[in-house]
């Protein structure tokens, strides 16, 4: 890929900014306003599967790394272990959508960029990974977590700040770190979570946030429109504030910031659709349990984090004596299910009309 051209990246938007370069493809053209794919990744109540369905909303099977745990130790992903997780997990089912979710060492080895041989490993046992569930499993669709990985924070600024040239330099590698793996891919998936809660904010650095964060899910959705060359852009989000900013992690976000800071801005930057992400069946099970056995406890977003937002968003700020007591746990499965089908409608009514 040229040089991307970077005389007017901060007064233009990031597709017109794409126009201007030499990618491989042709940026592809607008999509139409409806129809929206909404993907969700679990409902921890299966009562409520029909509402979703009432919705347009559609499962998205994850195949997290626990397929393959030793690959946190070698880099290199064991290919039929994946596969035969896929089959345990998927039964007689084939769902149509699926992503395969392997990040350590992954993210950081392919952060280190063309050139490097941990860039190269990763790049080829992601792939080799990939092609496998799909000759396994040719009628689902796959994707990887956050491929492409745009970061937050690059060279000291955000996207709002930062200089044209530091912008132009963290595309390019972008494109060029991600570009072998999204070709392999029938969906792409970069994730925008929300970290940064305005309203914990004093008022200016607030205001501040909120710019930087659209900014941030402009240029990720953009990068990731050039490299899918025409497949579905479909970034991840949640209702939940995430770790890694200021924000109560694990919480809900309101539904005025939901609307404004998360699913407009992606509107905006043209997507296919939106993937929403909970991870709530581990979230209920991590606060009844405490802790998964066999390591540390998780401090950005583990049992501890997880209960004080419960107590926050769902027991009025009282805590309880007994945190597997089976009554709480079924309350959490209802209102965890309600919080996503609230969540879906949300977002499926923030989708403008199309135009006559």
């Amino acid at each position: 890929m040229t040089r991307l051209a970077i005389a007017f990246i901060l007064a233009i938007p990031l597709v017109a900014w794409a126009q201007s370069s030499s990618p491989p493809a042709p940026l592809p053209a607008p999509v139409p306003a409806r129809p929206l794919t909404i993907l969700y990744d679990t409902v921890p109540d299966e009562r409520f599967v029909t509402r979703l369905e009432q919705l347009d909303a559609s499962p998205f099977m994850i195949i997290y790394q626990g397929s393959d745990p030793n690959s946190e130790r070698t880099g290199v992903i064991d290919a039929e272990a994946v596969v035969r997780e896929v089959r345990r997990k998927f039964g007689a089912t084939r769902p149509r959508w699926a992503m395969l979710d392997f990040e350590s060492p992954f993210t950081e080895n392919l952060a280190k960029g063309p050139g490097t041989r941990e860039w190269a490993d990763a790049v080829q046992t992601m792939i080799e990974a990939v092609r496998a569930v799909r000759a396994a499993f040719p009628e689902t669709r796959w994707s990887y977590y956050n491929a492409p990985t745009v970061p937050y924070w690059f060279e000291g600024k955000n996207w709002e700040t930062s200089t044209p040239e530091a912008r132009v330099r963290m595309l390019d590698k972008v494109y060029k770190t991600y570009a072998p793996i999204v070709a392999e891919l029938d969906w792409v998936s970069t994730s925008v979570y929300p970290v940064y809660d305005p309203d914990k904010m004093p008022e200016d650095q607030g205001k501040a946030s909120i710019i930087s964060g659209k900014a941030w899910r402009t240029n990720a959705v953009g990068v990731s429109r050039i490299l899918a060359a025409g497949k579905p852009v479909i970034p991840t989000i949640s209702p939940l504030w995430m770790p890694g900013g200021f924000a109560m992690t694990g919480s809900r976000v309101s539904h005025s910031q939901f609307v404004a800071d998360l699913v407009t801005p992606l509107l905006d930057a043209q997507v296919n659709g939106i993937a929403l992400w909970t991870g709530a069946d581990y979230f209920i099970t991590t606060v009844a349990k405490g802790d998964p056995s066999g390591g540390p406890p998780e401090k950005s977003y583990g049992a501890e984090v997880m209960r004080e937002a419960v107590v926050h968003d769902y027991l009025k700020g009282k805590a309880p004596p007994n945190w597997d007591d089976p009554a709480l746990v079924s309350m959490l499965r209802s209102q965890m299910s309600e919080m996503i089908i609230d969540s879906i409608r949300v977002l499926r009514a923030a989708v403008p009309e199309p135009k006559p």
